[in-house]
């Protein structure tokens, strides 16, 4: 089982994927950008459920780190923000 959560706690997982088979996962819906998040493992066979692993976190990035204007049509109006 892979749960992935904004809090440590895990109060109330984003992702909670039971059936993994391998060493990889792609979660259908993306993530919150700029945003933090716990994950961790729980091993489960026909002799039982394991202990959940320690917690690990990760951040993800802006999907788009910078916004243009050339919707308008007027390219001479262009701009460019970074966004940290």
């Amino acid at each position: 089982t892979l749960q992935v959560d904004d809090d440590p706690a895990f109060g109330s997982p984003e992702i909670t994927e039971t059936g993994i088979v391998g060493t990889s996962f792609t979660p259908e819906s993306g993530l919150g950008d700029t945003t933090t998040y716990w994950w961790r493992v729980t091993s489960e066979n026909f002799c039982g459920t394991g202990t959940a692993s320690e917690p690990y976190s990760f951040t993800t990035e802006t999907l788009m780190p910078f916004v243009d204007g050339f919707e308008s049509g007027d390219t001479g109006g262009w701009s460019i923000s970074i966004v940290n």
